[in-house]
């Protein structure tokens, strides 16, 4: 019990030990530009990129609700008759990731606008942006910059359609006014902005959101309400986890209905009906991969150094307005909890390897260094499971630095400061003895 008792109390005090140094480090003003290489490498990479891209991507079922069609490099004329074929079958909401900003004075700008006209429920994509005199204007670090205005295609076809920003914001981007997207960025798009307010006060509201308010209106209602600045995008996965068709695709099998082919008739009919349609860049064909519209996302094979992006910006709205359908959000775990968990963690790492330190003698090295290992992967492999079963992001970075110091922390702590306290009771002692023997020796 009383070896128990001074358990504790050096594992109290080795805990305070721990956080001084954590807080030591926090504020050294040291210049890490040296370490650019690596930390460029690991500084977006996310322990959840890992669930992505080997579990969540390889077990989930595909979307069949979802239908992307790749618009590839069609003129106008192209895609107005995409709208034509695809208006035929019924869809419930078609979505067009493609802006039109200018006239062209050629027929396809009215074939255009009128296949737009005929489409029930047709929304196109905006962007909410900053003036260039925003852009100029220096910023401070996190602050948080209105956006000045909304851009859109021209009003010759927007007046036909809604319209919804295809912004990918996430926090990053939030920080710099500078860049209003993530097109062709290094960072991994994760997260977007649900809805964002310019400064006429003027509410916006996200591409793939304003397709859920017309497919479903009510989830759509409940995801809103959930009010967060920026939301994480529950990956369903690239692609092949939608229905896709592609532009000669889509023309074959019509052309295929209008010859009398009921076979080809029936699969449009199954393709289009009350589906949530996309219309978007994917290679000129789906064959013949591109590197524009495209993004590094969690869904990446290699998701440590990325080599190249791997997912075109109208599948990652799709994987938004999958997430929409389904009720699917990914949320944070709170920071109280976060803290107790680490402190948790922290104080069971302490324990362990203080008694290590008494029990293991001249294998203490060799051994905290094996169970740190453990510990560092058990932390791994926990946020990984918390984030499968309750699509729960956690910050337990306490917990890896309690792992981390506190065999090292222990070590000091028994090897330096015990001892220097030992000795200083110890001198505190005989100068209490010599006190009492000159009192005794006086009488």
């Amino acid at each position: 019990m009383r070896k128990f008792k001074f358990l504790l109390r050096d594992t109290f005090l080795i805990a305070i030990l721990t956080a001084l140094v954590i807080i030591g480090i926090m504020h050294i003003p040291f210049d890490f530009d040296a370490f650019n290489p690596i930390e460029q490498t690991l500084n977006d990479f996310d322990i959840t990129d890992i669930y992505y891209s080997r579990i969540r991507g390889v077990d989930i079922e595909a979307d069949t609700n979802i239908v992307l069609v790749n618009i590839g490099n069609l003129p106008r004329e192209g895609i107005a008759e995409q709208l034509h074929i695809i208006r035929q079958f019924s869809p419930a909401v078609v979505g067009i990731d493609a802006f039109f900003s200018h006239l062209r004075g050629e027929p396809g700008d009215t074939l255009l606008a009128e296949a737009l006209a005929q489409t029930p429920h047709a929304v196109l994509v905006t962007k909410v942006d900053y003036t260039p005199e925003t852009m100029l204007k220096e910023w401070k670090p996190g602050e948080l910059v209105p956006f000045d205005t909304l851009i859109t295609s021209h009003p010759f076809f927007a007046r036909h359609a809604l319209g919804g920003f295809a912004n990918l914001i996430t926090p990053a981007t939030r920080e710099n006014a500078l860049i209003s997207d993530l097109a062709g960025g290094l960072e991994t798009c994760r997260s977007f902005s649900p809805k964002e307010t310019t400064k006429d006060g003027k509410q916006h509201i996200a591409f793939a959101v304003k397709m859920a308010e017309i497919l479903a209106p009510e989830k759509a209602k409940r995801f809103l309400e959930r009010n967060k600045e920026v939301e994480y995008i529950h990956f369903r996965g690239n692609f092949q986890k939608f229905t896709v068709v592609d532009w000669p695709q889509l023309f074959e099998m019509y052309d295929a209905a209008m010859q009398g082919d009921e076979g080809a008739q029936a699969a449009l009919q199954n393709i289009f009906r009350n589906k949530a349609v996309l219309l978007g860049f994917m290679g000129n064909t789906l064959n013949e991969v591109s590197p524009l519209d495209k993004f590094y996302t969690p869904m990446n094979p290699n998701y440590v150094g990325r080599a190249e992006r791997d997912m075109y910006g109208v599948v990652v709205h799709a994987n938004i307005l999958s997430m929409i359908l389904h009720e699917e959000y990914v949320d944070e775990m709170p920071t109280w909890l976060n803290l107790t968990i680490g402190s948790l963690v922290l104080l069971f790492s302490i324990m362990v390897f203080s008694v290590l330190y008494h029990k293991a003698d001249f294998w203490y090295d060799g051994l905290s260094l094996l169970i740190q290992a453990i510990l560092v992967l058990f932390l791994l492999y926990m946020i990984i499971i918390v984030f499968d079963k309750f699509s729960m992001k956690v910050d337990w970075g306490l917990a890896f630095l309690g792992v981390i110091l506190s065999a090292n922390l222990v070590e000091i702590y028994y090897g330096v400061v015990a001892k220097v306290a030992e000795r200083f009771n110890k001198r505190k002692q005989m100068k209490g003895q010599v006190v009492d023997v000159d009192s005794s020796g006086s009488d």
